[in-house]
This record gives structure tokens, C-alpha cells and sequence, in this order.
């Protein structure tokens, strides 16, 4: 989803930092920032930076919006939460009865009525009648607000229900009074009955299909309004001389709305939500944003009616607010970590959310039984009440893992959990056999030059067929073939890389027919590459060496005994596939299966601290000159790279050149010695030649040759004021 900043500032008491900072923060402890983009309204409007997020599915229920992201990086970059602007309606005023009717004024004649067949398929059902609106465009802060992210400015009317949907994820739905007949009343359709929806497609509906509809009166038989929701229907959406309408605030199963979307193929911001699950405490609170941009649009000329509300009230939402307790033993045991008691209060103040801390004793950890107070062990318990919008948060682990990611991941050292042998004695346990198996062979291919690969488990081509898939038919049942896919790839961005050839490896699973016809297995596979994608070079001795040197390092002491079975999958590009299960079972057979090291496995040296730097690769081709010269003896071929450098890296000397430079692309993304060679005149001189390749390319087009040929040119006339002679 796109958010606004400028729209989450609004929520936030200080500035929020740069965007670069923000997104750092993002992709380390919550969301993957997939963009950052400029938004200009016009020339007079402030421009607004629009951050494209991508929210896990977990997080629909609250995070698909400004306030609950605002909320979120509130916790994360230690800002302040400003409370969400809704109406406050005067003491005495409101009337509420025991159904949370509420009277938001004198407007009493239009009282709507509202039935909910199945309180299971729909939980809360809020209807409010509202007089005094027109056709009016929106004012300019909430068309831009819209607009940046996306969404197409319609009418004031229309706009407010989807500015709420994206304040605070909460899907509204305005309904043009004139074509509502009688009450409304949530159902599943007759058999027969069809929708025209707002976008003209026409539905033909079935029982199993959720709908809002009214119930007719003595001249107007029923009819349905709107794909529960999904979508509106046509026939009662606002027009261009709506005056009066009916804004409807709801909550439906998501299971139902997912089946409901998938049925019809209608996927919508709404059905996005609702398909995730919300808390119904949203209901009441889109009502009221919804009224008080009303008020604040329209003016005094307009009459709310009773807001009337089926299903759960709002004291038995409250009710089901949840409780999650975990220690500061539970959380450190969890992450392996060492945080204290005020760095974990202090996280979970940051969230906003309520809770009690006590002391206790932890009996687990009494040392030799005894029982005085002195060897007791002092544990610290929290009991966390969890906001009703964060539908995710369901049990402690829930809440460890918040915390984790708070403080931040980075800051965990993975070492293994400690376990008591049968001794009785404490200890770290050991990896499993068939990852620490994985691990080692990673680190010995990883040390001799070959990188590692993940390609996709779904194809077009296996043996295992896959039943209602969109887009691929099946489950791979080897790893060579997305290997090679990569291998294509890749090799055209060697010189990029300053490699003459491509060296890498997958680990993964492939799956293919078992024993029985309808049966499968799943299978651990290896799969190495090594070539240069010249005809007539063969990379097979190289890999048999590869495979006998690793051999020997993990079995130093069994390695007559194992053998590495290998397919060639390929000869050009070089590719073998070797089945892991089958090397595991050799490992435990000729070694005790519960020492993991046992028979020469390697140590594996990680290291923890290391500050690992992402970089965004351009999708767009590389393009590469090779550059020649006979340069003279009083230049070496270090000072040559380092005019190249300079021509490359050239730094502005005022302000109007740092403007342009700011506007132009440094197209250079490599340069490297690729030849040089010295040879001895008749006339005793030496010449001395060198050859550099420079590799352009940009990070939003595909360059041209009239483009390279110009910075080309640059180096050219360089290395000729140098002295050199080009070649």
C-alpha cells in the first residue's frame, strides 16, 4: 500500500526523520519498503513523499492505513502518538440505549432499521441516515491526501468514506438514500437474484453469497444493494444529485469475504481488509470520523440521524479485549537474548499499550533444591493488556516476538539452545543433522568462490501437479532447472562483477512421485554450476576436483566410505544435482547420528557482528568499453586507476556544478586492469601497454551507445593529457 508522509505526520507530534531513515527502520524491524516517490499536486502545493509499503497479511487488520502505520513507526523511531480527530459530541446530547443507538441530534424521522440474519457472517452492522449533502468536489487537503496515494478524488461524498477506509482501515460504504426501501437487512441471496456492482459487472448471485439489502415496503419489492463487503451496487450509489444518503459501517467473517472475492474475481481495498479480519471495535470508530468529516465539509446545513447499530454492542467488543503474560526468562529464553527489565518496559511503552509488572520467584531455576530465599531466583512478569485493533497478538509469543523486532534482530547473537543430558548437566544442544549437513556444505562452497542461489520451488514442469494454481502448474522435482534460468541471468552481468565466469549453488527441496501412484516425497537437494558461457570450455574436472576436496573436509575421517553420487544435469552450462537425503543417510551410517560432528565436520565460523550493507541492483543492462594505451615510464598502472577514478568520481567545485551533477547520473558502476603486458623496443625502449574495462550502466533506462560514447570520450582525452598513447 502507498502511504502519504504528509498524512502520517499528521498523526505524529514531531518531525518525522528522513526517508532514509524511515526506511531503514522499516525494513529492519516491520515492513519491506518496496518504493519512495516525489508526489506533486501543482506548482503551488507542497510536493508530499509517498512510501510504498509492503504490509504482511498478518498486519491487514490494522496496518493497511495512516494511523496504525503512524503508530507503528511511532514505536519504532520513539515519536510521539497524537490522538485521531473525531467528533465530541456535548454532555447530554447523546442518548444511548441499550443496543448503543445513538442520537447525534434533533434528526429523528429517519430511523433506519437493521436486520442481520447471521451474526456469525456479519458481527456489527451500524446504518446512519444523513441529510444535507450535494455533489460538491472535496477540499483540496483531502484530494491530495487521496491523490498521492493513489486513489482518484470523486466527490466529497464518496471521498470521505475512502479517506476513512485509509485514516484508519476501516471500510465505508455511502448509500444514496432515494433507492433504500424499507429497512436494511444483511442475508445471503435468493437463488436468482443478481447485483449490476458500482463498476458495471454484472453478478449473478447464489445462496451462498452474503448481501446487503432492504426490505422493500407495500409499493417496492426487496432488493439487494451491495456485495457484502466487497462492493456497492450501481442501482443505489451516489449520484450527481444525491442530497440524502445512509453511510454504513461493518464487520463481516473474513472467510466468507475471501471465498465471496475469489467466486465473483472481485478483489477490492474493502474485501483486502475484511478478508485479513478486523476488530468490530472499528465500526463505531469509522462512524464517527466519517460524521465529523461530514460536519466539518458540509457545514451547519446538514442533519444526522440516530446512529443505529445490530449485532455486538460496543461494552461486549470492550468485553473481549485479551490479556498475553510472559516473563523477562520467557523473552530472553524465546529470542536467546540478554535484555533487562527496562529495556523490555520500555518497548513495550513505546506500542502505547497498558500493563502491570510484578516480581516473582522462579521456582525452575532454584539451584540444588534448596529452598532458601537467598538461591531463589527473581523472575520479572508482565501482563499485557492488547489493543483490540491488533487482532494478530493472540498468545505470547505473539507479544516476544513484537519485542524482538522492537529492539531489533540485529542486536541477536544466534548461538543453540542449552539442554540437560542425561547426566543431568546443562549444555548446548546441537544442530540437527541434516541442517548442520546444509551448513557445512554452504560454508565449503562459500569458501571456494561459489555464491549461493534460491530459486523458485513452483514451475511450469514436475511431477507433482498443483490443483487451483494461478499462473504455475506444478512442484519442481529438481533444482538445475532454475539454476540455469539464474545462470542466464547472471552472466551478463559479469563484468559487472569482475568475474570471467559464473560459480554458484542451490540448496533446496524437489519433489517427485513416491511409491504409490497418488503418494509423493520431498527431497533435500544440491545442485552446483560452474561456467563461463564460452563454446568450448568444459568445467567437469573442475567439479569432480570441487567435490572430492569437500570430501575430504567434512569426512576427513570416513571419506573412503561416503560417496558423493552426482547426475549431470547439463554440460554447457556444467551443472550436477546430488540427493542430500542420500548423503545424510551415509553420515549416520558410518557415525553416531547424535554427534553431529563426529567423522571431520568443519567448524563453522559465523560471524555475528559483521554489518551486512544491501544494494540495489539495476534491472537494466550493463554496457562495457574496453579501454587501451601504451602509457609512458614515469606512469604506473596505480596511477592510471587512479586518473581513471577521478574522471569517474569527479567532485563539483561550486554550487552550480553540484546542482547538475545532483541532476546527472554517475553512469560508471565498475572499472578494472584487465591486460598489461611490456615489450622491448630494437632501440632497447621499452613499451609498456595496459587495457582497463569500464562498465556503465543506469538505474532507470537503458543507456545508449551516443550516451557511453560520451563518457568514454572523457577517459580518452585523460589518459592523453597523461602522456599516454590510445591504442
Amino acid at each position: 500500500m502507498k502511504f502519504s508522509r504528509n498524512w502520517l505526520q499528521s498523526y505524529i507530534k514531531e518531525p518525522l526523520p528522513s526517508d532514509e531513515m524511515i526506511e531503514d527502520t522499516l525494513n529492519k524491524k516491520a515492513f519491506e519498503v518496496e518504493g519512495i516517490e516525489t508526489f506533486t499536486v501543482d506548482q503551488i502545493s507542497k510536493s508530499d513523499t509517498v512510501y510504498d509499503i509492503k504490509v504482511l497479511p498478518n498486519r491487514h487488520g490494522d496496518a493497511l492505513s495512516h494511523y496504525y502505520m503512524a503508530k507503528e513507526m511511532c514505536a519504532l523511531l520513539n515519536l510521539s502518538l497524537l490522538e485521531i480527530k473525531s467528533p465530541k459530541v456535548r454532555e447530554g446530547e447523546n442518548k444511548i440505549d441499550r443496543d448503543n443507538n445513538i442520537n447525534t441530534n434533533n434528526f429523528n424521522n429517519n430511523f433506519i432499521k437493521i436486520k442481520i440474519e447471521d451474526e456469525k457472517a456479519c458481527s456489527v452492522f451500524e446504518a446512519v441516515h444523513i441529510d444535507g449533502v450535494d455533489n460538491r468536489a472535496s477540499p483540496k487537503w483531502m484530494k491530495d491526501r487521496l491523490e498521492a496515494i493513489g486513489q482518484r478524488s470523486i466527490n466529497a461524498i464518496v471521498d470521505i468514506t475512502n479517506y476513512v477506509q485509509f485514516a484508519i482501515n476501516k471500510p465505508m460504504h455511502a448509500y444514496d438514500a432515494r433507492d433504500v426501501s424499507g429497512d436494511f437487512i444483511i442475508r445471503y441471496a435468493k437463488k436468482g437474484e443478481k447485483l449490476i456492482a458500482l463498476d458495471g459487472a454484472e453478478l449473478d448471485l447464489d445462496t451462498e453469497t452474503l448481501v446487503i439489502a432492504d426490505t422493500g415496503d407495500k409499493n417496492i419489492q426487496s432488493k439487494v444493494l451491495g456485495l457484502a463487503g466487497i462492493k456497492g451496487g450501481k442501482y443505489s450509489g451516489i449520484k450527481s444529485d444525491t442530497t440524502s444518503i445512509i453511510l454504513e459501517s461493518a464487520n463481516f467473517d473474513p472467510i466468507l469475504i475471501r471465498k465471496t472475492s475469489k467466486k465473483y474475481n472481485m478483489r477490492t481495498d474493502a474485501s483486502k481488509r475484511f478478508e485479513a479480519g478486523q476488530s468490530d471495535i472499528l465500526v463505531r470508530s469509522g462512524t464517527d470520523i466519517a460524521i465529523g468529516l461530514y460536519k466539518e465539509i458540509f457545514g451547519e446545513k446538514i442533519k444526522i440521524g440516530v446512529i443505529n447499530r445490530s449485532g455486538k454492542s460496543i461494552e461486549s467488543i470492550q468485553s473481549e479485549e485479551i490479556q498475553i503474560i510472559t516473563t523477562l526468562q520467557n523473552i530472553n529464553d524465546t529470542l536467546g537474548a540478554s535484555y533487562t527489565d527496562e529495556e523490555i518496559q520500555k518497548t513495550i511503552k513505546s506500542y502505547g499499550w497498558v500493563f502491570t509488572f510484578k516480581n516473582i520467584i522462579d521456582n525452575k531455576n532454584i539451584e540444588n533444591n534448596i529452598t532458601s530465599i537467598y538461591n531463589k531466583k527473581i523472575n520479572i512478569e508482565y501482563i499485557i493488556n492488547i489493543p483490540l485493533e491488533r487482532v494478530d497478538l493472540k498468545i505470547e509469543v505473539d507479544i516476544i516476538e513484537e519485542i524482538g523486532r522492537n529492539i531489533g534482530y540485529d542486536t541477536l547473537i544466534s548461538i543453540l539452545p542449552k539442554i540437560t543430558d542425561q547426566n543431568g548437566e546443562i549444555r548446548h544442544g546441537k544442530y540437527n543433522s541434516q541442517m548442520y549437513l546444509e551448513m557445512a556444505l554452504r560454508n565449503a562452497l562459500s569458501m571456494r568462490g561459489y555464491n549461493e542461489v534460491i530459486t523458485y520451488t513452483l514451475t511450469d514442469n514436475g511431477q507433482i501437479s498443483l490443483e487451483n494454481s494461478v499462473g504455475v502448474k506444478a512442484l519442481r522435482d529438481n533444482i538445475s532447472d532454475g539454476l540455469i534460468q539464474s545462470y542466464y541471468k547472471n552472466i551478463n552481468y559479469a563484468p559487472l562483477m569482475q568475474v570471467d565466469m559464473i560459480k554458484s549453488y542451490e540448496i533446496g527441496s524437489v519433489f517427485q512421485n513416491g511409491k504409490d501412484k497418488n503418494s509423493s516425497i520431498e527431497i533435500r537437494s544440491l545442485a552446483i554450476l560452474c561456467d563461463d558461457n564460452k563454446k568450448k570450455s568444459n568445467f567437469k574436472n573442475e567439479v569432480e576436483t570441487l567435490i572430492q576436496d569437500i570430501r575430504k573436509e567434512l569426512f576427513s575421517e570416513i571419506d573412503e566410505k561416503i560417496k558423493f553420487i552426482y547426475n549431470i544435469k547439463s554440460e554447457k552450462p556444467f551443472i550436477i544435482e546430488i540427493n542430500l537425503n542420500d548423503l545424510l543417510e551415509q553420515q549416520i551410517k558410518y557415525t553416531k547420528a547424535e554427534q553431529n560432528k563426529i567423522g571431520g565436520m568443519i567448524e563453522l565460523d559465523i560471524d555475528h557482528k559483521k554489518q551486512w550493507r544491501y544494494k540495489h541492483i539495476s534491472q537494466y543492462p550493463i554496457v562495457t568499453r574496453d579501454v587501451s594505451c601504451f602509457y609512458p615510464e614515469y606512469l604506473s598502472i596505480e596511477s592510471l586507476l587512479a586518473l581513471i577514478k577521478k574522471i569517474v568520481n569527479i567532485k563539483a567545485q561550486n554550487e552550480q556544478e553540484k546542482k547538475e551533477q545532483n541532476e546527472q547520473e554517475n553512469l560508471v558502476k565498475k572499472y578494472y586492469l584487465v591486460d598489461n603486458f611490456e615489450k622491448k623496443l630494437e632501440d632497447g625502449r621499452m613499451k609498456r601497454s595496459a587495457a582497463f574495462r569500464i562498465v556503465y550502466q543506469s538505474d532507470d533506462r537503458t543507456l545508449t551507445d551516443e550516451e557511453v560514447n560520451i563518457e568514454v570520450d572523457k577517459i580518452y582525452k585523460a589518459l592523453q593529457s597523461a602522456g599516454c598513447e590510445m591504442r
